[in-house]
């Protein structure tokens, strides 16, 4: 079946020492930039994997050619590109390293890789046993958690303990949509059965946000996130990433102040919402980033490493050039644009997701006066 997406990036380095070869022409930006975000950044490294895009679920917001299986063939081997890349970047390294790992579906009915993924991990784990004393590593599995056979519950169950059982920190974060993956009879469905399951493995389940989803929050018609939160579950939103239906999904500048708006008076337990949402919040400690690109790098199923970003896109698409390396174009254009270096609330604001931000479909359907972050510090205040 013919795909909704563009094809995953595959034009780029494929070792460590490629990469931070080519790198080396954006020294000068992300140093600049690490002084400009120096409390901000994150305060961790992330490494993202993605082992492989096959997925029997084709959520309409997911970037992924979910019929693709290529990568499921060489998972174990990317784990000597991470030791690599601990290696290259040893002395630059966060105390907490992130390994995020992904598909695809890794826990789907009919794949069965869990011999594969501990491998890869144990790789890892030794490495960083060895030779990054003082760092704390997890391994975060970004899952859908919608398989429907009890074996698989099992065998995830069974992969869990035996990680657990060599000291391995481990979580699960998993994604809730009504729009682009609704699930009827949200409460019966198996997907709410594992997460109450693995409920003690689940770091957080998110929503995009979309422009079909922010019109379902707008409506006030969202009962399951209601529950979720109500049942104790840590509930996060993300910015949608750029796809084919771009048209359809790609939010407006006001869609989100409005979603915003809305999140923050009924949902002020979100956690990237507390610096307008929590009156006792402290103004003085500076707000770390949404984009972790400023520590981060992301190896695709065949091995191309790139900073974050996962598909080919047409450079006509954006407003700055796209390299694979290096986001700091597009945060340079953004903070540029937004006169964020002279804003009053420059230290209390996440940003924005610099990729969203940078497509001309967002740009394009702008119609605020000033920033809608701006906006959101104005109202709290």
């Amino acid at each position: 079946m013919e795909t909704l997406n563009r094809p995953v990036n595959t034009n780029g380095a494929k070792s460590i020492e490629d990469f931070e070869q080519i790198r080396k022409d954006y020294d000068h930006k992300e140093s600049f930039l690490k002084q400009v975000f120096r409390e901000k950044a994150p305060d961790y490294t992330e490494i993202e994997i993605s082992f492989f895009q096959l997925c029997h679920m084709h959520c309409s917001f997911c970037w992924q050619d979910t019929y693709d299986p290529g990568g499921t063939q060489n998972i174990v081997e990317k784990a000597q590109t991470v030791v690599n890349y601990l290696i290259q970047k040893k002395s630059s390294l966060k105390k907490e390293i992130q390994v995020h790992l992904l598909g695809g579906e890794l826990f789907e009915d009919r794949n069965d890789y869990y011999s594969d993924y501990f491998e890869f991990i144990q790789s890892v784990q030794d490495h960083a046993q060895k030779f990054l004393e003082g760092h704390n590593l997890k391994f975060v599995f970004l899952t859908n958690m919608n398989f429907q056979e009890d074996s698989t519950l099992n065998k995830l169950e069974t992969f869990l303990t035996r990680l657990e059982s060599i000291n391995t920190k481990v979580v699960l974060t998993t994604s809730w949509d009504p729009t682009g993956r609704p699930l009827k009879g949200e409460t019966s469905t198996k997907f709410h059965h594992n997460i109450n399951y693995f409920k003690k493995y689940v770091s957080e389940i998110t929503f995009v946000l979309t422009r079909p989803t922010i019109k379902k929050l707008l409506s006030g018609n969202t009962p399951y996130l209601d529950l979720l939160i109500n049942e104790g579950f840590t509930v996060e939103y993300d910015y949608y990433m750029p796809t084919n239906l771009v048209d359809k999904l790609m939010p407006s500048d006001r869609d989100l102040l409005n979603a915003f708006r809305v999140l923050i008076k009924k949902y002020p337990s979100i956690p990237k919402l507390k610096q307008w949402a929590d009156p006792e919040w402290d103004r003085t400690i500076p707000t770390r980033l949404t984009c972790a690109s400023l520590n981060k790098i992301t190896i695709l199923p065949d091995g191309t490493i790139t900073n974050c970003r996962h598909l080919s896109y047409s450079p006509d698409e954006f407003e700055t050039e796209i390299k694979n390396e290096s986001n700091s174009d597009m945060m340079m254009n953004f903070i540029s644009k937004k006169e964020c270096l002279s804003c009053e609330f420059f230290q209390e604001c996440p940003l924005s997701c610099f990729l969203m931000s940078d497509h001309k479909k967002y740009n394009g359907s702008s119609s605020l006066d000033e920033c809608l972050y701006k906006t959101l510090f104005r109202e709290r205040n």
